[in-house]
C-alpha cells in the first residue's frame, strides 16, 4: 500500500467519524421522565420565569445557631427567590409556621435599596398553618417599580435574639391598558394569567384565595405544588386548617 492511498484512507476515516458523532449531537436529547405528581394536566400548566432585574435571590431564611430550642418550628416565607413582581400597590404577603411560637414575632418592611424602613409591627400569634400580612389593612402602599424587603421575624421568647427570620422582595408594577384588557379576556384561571405575565405574587395571592373556597380540589393543589416548585419553595400540601386565617 503505497504512502499516498494510507494517506487518502485515513482522510475518509476521519470524514466518517466526523459525520458519525455530528449526527450523534444533531439527534435530540431524551426527556427524563415526568415527576410522579405530575400528570398530563400538570404538565400543560403555566410557568413562572422570574424577571430578572439585576437583583440577586433575596429570600430570607436565615436562622441563629447554638440557642438551646428543643424542637424548632418549621417556618417558610411563600416568595420567590426573585422579586415577587404585583399589580397592586397594597399586595397580601403570605407566610408559614408549622408549629406554635411562643416568643415574639415580629414584622418589618424597608425599601431594598436604601433601608429606610416602612413599617416595623409586632404580629400576634394565633395560629399554626398560612398567615397574611394584608398591606390594605395597615394602610401601606407600595411606590410604583420600588423594591421592597420584607421580613418575619421570630425572637425566643424572654429574649431578643433572632431564632429565625423569613421574608422576601416585592416589586409594585403599574399594570399597563394592555395587560388590564388580557386579563379581562382570560378564560382560564385568574393565576394562570399572573403566572404566564411573571407576577408571581399576584398569582399565588389568587391560587390561595381559590384555594380558601375550595381547599379540596385536586386540580388546584396540583397548582399550588407547581407554582411552589417553581419558586424553588417546599412543595407541601396545605391541609383546610392551614388555609382559615
Amino acid at each position: 500500500m503505497t504512502p499516498h492511498f494510507k494517506t487518502f484512507s485515513l482522510m475518509l476515516g476521519v470524514l466518517f467519524a466526523l459525520s458519525y458523532f455530528g449526527e450523534l449531537r444533531a439527534e435530540k436529547p431524551t426527556t427524563a421522565a415526568p415527576d410522579t405528581i405530575n400528570d398530563e394536566a400538570t404538565k400543560k400548566k403555566p410557568t413562572f420565569r422570574p424577571p430578572f432585574r439585576g437583583t440577586p435571590s433575596q429570600r430570607v431564611g436565615a436562622g441563629s445557631r447554638g440557642l438551646k430550642i428543643e424542637k424548632a418550628p418549621r417556618f417558610l416565607s411563600i416568595a420567590p427567590k426573585a422579586i415577587g413582581r404585583t399589580t397592586s400597590p397594597q399586595p397580601k404577603l403570605y407566610w408559614y409556621l408549622s408549629e406554635p411560637w411562643l416568643g415574639p414575632i415580629q414584622w418589618t418592611l424597608q425599601e431594598a435599596e436604601s433601608r429606610e424602613i416602612v413599617m416595623t409591627q409586632t404580629i400576634p400569634f394565633k395560629k399554626v398553618g398560612l398567615r397574611k400580612i394584608d398591606l390594605q389593612e395597615r394602610q401601606i402602599s407600595l411606590e410604583p417599580d420600588l423594591v421592597y424587603e420584607w421580613k418575619v421575624a421570630f425572637l425566643v421568647e424572654n429574649s431578643k435574639e433572632v431564632f429565625q427570620r423569613v421574608g422576601g422582595l416585592i416589586q409594585y408594577v403599574v399594570p399597563t391598558e394592555k395587560l388590564n384588557t388580557e386579563l379581562s379576556n382570560f378564560s382560564s384561571p385568574s393565576y394562570h394569567f399572573y403566572v404566564q405575565n411573571d407576577f408571581w405574587q399576584d398569582a399565588m395571592d389568587h391560587l390561595i384565595h381559590a384555594l380558601r373556597q375550595d381547599p379540596t380540589n385536586r386540580s388546584l393543589k396540583k397548582d399550588w405544588i407547581s407554582l411552589m416548585r417553581q419558586a424553588e419553595l417546599p412543595a407541601f400540601l396545605l391541609t383546610e386548617n392551614d388555609l382559615e386565617f
